[in-house]
Parts: structure tokens; C-alpha cells; sequence
């Protein structure tokens, strides 16, 4: 059974990666490629705050908890990756 606090890592994750990548996308007219880089500055940043949560916050680091956010941020590469797919 999936525990909660994976659960909200792995929302939050792709939550804040869509933030950015609808940030980066929207900022120019880019290629496809650009495109379907825009993500990998949301995954820099899930990674980086991840790792700060559960340096700060958390009195044990869990990797678990950092792979559930890259795993949600991973869903929303994905979802990109697919709607370049379908615009092609």
C-alpha cells in the first residue's frame, strides 16, 4: 500500500514540474526539441527542493520520499512528450 507522504511527494513533484514547464514553454516560440526540454528545469528544481525538504524539514533523509517526487515529475515529461506527439 502507498503511504500518503509518498503520495503527496509524488503530486507535489509533478505539480511543480507542470508549473514550470508551462512557464518555460510559454516564454518563447521554441521547436519541438525546446519543447521537450522545457521539463528538465522542473525536475532541477523538484530535485533541488526535495533534497532541502528532507535536509531541513525532516530529521532523516528518506530517498524514498525524493524518487516519489522525481517519479511524479517524470509523469509530467511524459505528458509533453505526448501532447508534442499528438501536435506533430
Amino acid at each position: 500500500m502507498i503511504q500518503i507522504d509518498k503520495a503527496a511527494h509524488f503530486g507535489l513533484g509533478g505539480m511543480i514540474t507542470a508549473m514550470m514547464a508551462i512557464i518555460s514553454i510559454l516564454q518563447e516560440d521554441l521547436t519541438t526539441t525546446g519543447i521537450l526540454l522545457c521539463p528538465i528545469i522542473g525536475h532541477i528544481c523538484v530535485f533541488i527542493l526535495s533534497v532541502m525538504k528532507e535536509y531541513i524539514v525532516d530529521e532523516a533523509i528518506d530517498w524514498k520520499d525524493i524518487a516519489a517526487a522525481m517519479l511524479g515529475s517524470l509523469t509530467v515529461h511524459v505528458a509533453v512528450l505526448v501532447g508534442v506527439l499528438f501536435g506533430q
